[in-house]
């Protein structure tokens, strides 16, 4: 796999909200990400955005989550119920998928991205506008 270091098009103007956003994200994963197993597991899954979560408009319970199970699901043990308590009653479904956007799993994965992100963000924010670059 070739690895993209600079692009033949180079944008006119110099590209402040591409150079702002790999700033944010790396500002998020030094500072702000958990690196912490347990910790990292539970942030995760506050920030991120589950699709079935979109779907049915409230986080998963933590039957759902443990089952990997999209769904209103129930599990009773000794006659005591479990799973219909959100795992993050707080979490703002809409807002994790703005949030999700600043999340990486590891350094490689963050500068993986924000590699591309430089080489071809300049051109798409050039080519869309400052607006247009940001709802893209």
């Amino acid at each position: 796999m070739a690895i993209p270091l600079h692009d033949d098009n180079p944008s006119g103007q110099f590209p402040i909200l591409t150079v702002l956003l790999i700033a944010i994200n790396i500002f998020v994963f030094a500072l702000i990400q958990p690196h912490e197993a347990t910790k990292d597991f539970v942030f995760s899954y506050e920030h991120a955005v589950i699709p079935c979560e979109i779907r049915d408009h409230a986080p998963l319970s933590e039957a759902e989550l443990v089952s990997g199970v999209c769904g209103r699901t129930r599990v009773t043990v000794g006659g005591e119920t479990y799973g219909e308590r959100p795992l993050a009653s707080a979490k703002n479904i809409w807002l994790a998928m703005l949030t999700s956007m600043f999340l990486h799993g590891s350094w490689l994965h963050l500068l993986g991205n924000m590699l591309f992100l430089w080489v071809f963000g300049n051109n798409i924010e050039e080519r869309f506008g400052k607006v247009g670059f940001l709802v893209f």
